[in-house]
């Protein structure tokens, strides 16, 4: 392996465990709730909150996505670039735009 791959592999790594780390937090609030609402016998209650707090965040994000996607293929299409001849940025832009909506919801709130 040459010494950027073996970067590269090191850079992942420790993305991998500061994105594990940070949803460690959140997937025990999100265990511990769940086992208290089903303590006290209302996990339908629970699904119900959940669905009505998470569906129009993702809703969001889901329509800011599809706009940058949009922008962005106009913007090729305008300059005249063909995705094909770019495999990895045509892998990595929607990544990137993913992230982006997100943000751009987030900031919403």
């Amino acid at each position: 392996m040459r010494p950027s791959q073996i970067r590269n592999l090191i850079l992942l790594a420790l993305l991998l465990a500061l994105i594990l780390l940070a949803l460690t937090s959140t997937v025990a609030n999100f265990i511990v709730e769940y086992n208290w609402w089903k303590e006290v016998g209302q996990v339908e209650t629970w699904i119900s909150m959940l669905w009505y707090s998470i569906a129009p965040s993702v809703a969001g994000a889901l329509v800011a996505f599809i706009a940058l996607w949009v922008a962005h293929a106009q913007g090729l299409h305008f300059a005249g670039v063909r995705r094909r001849d770019f495999r990895v940025y045509s892998r990595l832009v929607p990544l990137g735009l993913v992230v982006v909506a997100l943000i751009v919801r987030l900031g919403l709130d």
